[in-house]
This record gives C-alpha cells, sequence and structure tokens, in this order.
C-alpha cells in the first residue's frame, strides 16, 4: 500500500542562480474526504432524480440598475426598464415605496417646486424606509436654504468655480512661495 506522503525532488533557486534540491511532501486527501465527497453526490443524484431538473431562476439586477430605474425619468426610460422596476417593486414593499418617493423628490428638484416640499417631507416621516426618514431630517435642519434652492432659479455655482480655482493655485504654491506671489496670481487669473 502506498503512503499519502509522496516525495518529490523540486529546483529552488539559490543566490547567484545556483540550484539546490530540496524533497516536496504533497498529500492526496484523506479517506474520509472521499467518503464525504460520494456522500453529498448520492444525495445530489436523488434529489435531482425525485425532482427533475430545476430551472435557475435568472440573477437579480444589479443595484446600480435599480438605482437608475427608479432615479431616472420615467420618460426616458424603455419599456423593458419599466417593466424590470415594476418586478421589483412588487417583490420588496420598501423599495417600493423608496422609489415613489425618490421619483417625488426628483419631480421637485427639477420642476423647482420647493413649495411642494412640506407635503414630500411629511409623506418622509410616515416612510417605513430608515434612509428616507434620515434624509427628511437632514433637509429638515435647514429647510429655509433647501427650499429657496429648490425653488429660486439662483445658484452658487460661479462661486464655487472661484473658489475651486483658487484651491487649485493655492495647491500649486504649497511650500514654495509666500502669500505676495500667490495674491498675484489669484488676480491675474480672475
Amino acid at each position: 500500500m502506498r503512503s499519502h506522503r509522496t516525495s518529490r525532488i523540486s529546483r529552488v533557486g539559490g543566490p547567484k542562480g545556483a540550484t539546490t534540491r530540496r524533497p516536496c511532501a504533497t498529500r492526496s486527501p484523506p479517506a474520509a474526504t472521499k467518503a464525504a465527497a460520494r456522500a453529498v453526490r448520492r444525495f445530489l443524484n436523488t434529489l435531482a432524480r425525485h425532482n427533475g431538473p430545476q430551472a435557475v431562476p435568472p440573477p437579480p439586477p444589479a443595484v446600480a440598475d435599480v438605482v437608475r430605474w427608479i432615479i431616472g425619468r420615467p420618460e426616458n426610460q424603455s419599456d423593458q426598464a419599466r417593466q424590470d422596476l415594476k418586478d421589483v417593486c412588487g417583490r420588496c414593499q420598501e423599495i417600493a415605496e423608496a422609489c415613489r418617493l425618490a421619483r417625488g423628490f426628483a419631480t421637485i428638484l427639477r420642476r423647482r417646486d420647493g413649495h411642494r416640499l412640506g407635503d414630500w417631507l411629511t409623506q418622509a416621516d410616515a416612510s417605513q424606509v430608515k434612509e428616507i426618514r434620515t434624509f427628511a431630517n437632514g433637509l429638515r435642519k435647514d429647510l429655509d436654504a433647501v427650499t429657496a434652492g429648490l425653488t429660486l432659479p439662483l445658484n452658487s455655482g460661479a462661486v464655487e468655480g472661484n473658489v475651486t480655482g483658487i484651491k487649485f493655485l493655492k495647491r500649486q504654491h504649497y511650500g514654495r512661495a509666500g502669500f505676495d506671489l500667490l495674491r498675484r496670481r489669484i488676480l491675474l487669473a480672475h
């Protein structure tokens, strides 16, 4: 009977390309592992004989796809995407509620209907979805500014762009020059 340990010779590179010979030990699986594999195989074959071949369900949609279906405009989505979202919402009540509230907020945002935000916040507070309630509480902390942002056509995009440019120039000069050179570059850039 052959031992479960066999000896092989392997070549191992040493310093300056020299090779040395040393034995390697390999193991064959123990008899208990083979017996367990046979038992599992027998069980699966019996199960397949009694139940017949089972159809594999389709994989669930990717999270990114579901998010795209929820926040995208319904009129720009394909019929297949609309049906897939309907299927997902039919399987999970929380996703259906999150979808409804997210689409409602997106409508307020796109149409600049800040005056409808109070109604949306009331619906969000009654929601089962914790993340929606947390988002609503965050909006409520500065409700006047959020309402103005969702109503008025004014924004601070130009100011933010200037601040970003100044930070970029500041990073370029970090540790190299003083405030006077930075001031000149900012004034000349704008």
